[in-house]
């Protein structure tokens, strides 16, 4: 509930193409409740169409880290869904400072910027990669 209520007010807010959408913005709450009432499959579909509309957001990937990591929490115990999650959380990354080269102070780039880099250093300490994860912090202060 949080996570919609979050992207909620930060769609209120973005200046982003995909937050914008409303299709997008319908697509992002269906499949969080998908989500987290367990049907995973149904919100992977709902993601894939995101994907699909804009291939270069980390609308997707992030949407597919933050379901993988209910799906199969802890998600360290299941290496096939550990790879994918990681995958899928550092290609948000990368796509977020792709947004953020573009235009640094664009709402919906700095939301997923930090959403990413938070959920990543989050892993890496829950993985006992202390350094790292401060240092992933540290990326998320310019924003």
């Amino acid at each position: 509930m949080k996570q919609i209520f979050l992207f909620l007010i930060i769609s209120f807010f973005s200046h982003g193409q995909v937050l914008k959408d409303p299709i997008a913005k319908a697509w992002i709450v269906e499949g969080l409740n998908k989500t987290y009432n367990f049907q995973f499959a149904e919100a992977e579909e709902i993601y894939a169409k995101i994907k699909a509309k804009y291939p270069n957001s980390p609308t997707y990937n992030t949407l597919m880290h933050m379901m993988l990591y209910t799906q199969y929490a802890p998600v360290a115990d299941y290496p096939k869904a550990k790879a994918q999650y990681l995958y899928h959380l550092n290609k948000a990354v990368e796509l977020s400072e792709k947004l953020a080269e573009k235009n640094e102070n664009d709402t919906e780039g700095i939301f997923y910027m930090l959403s990413s880099l938070g959920s990543l250093a989050a892993w890496q300490a829950d993985n006992d990669e202390m350094m790292k994860a401060v240092n992933t912090a540290r990326k998320a202060f310019p924003y």
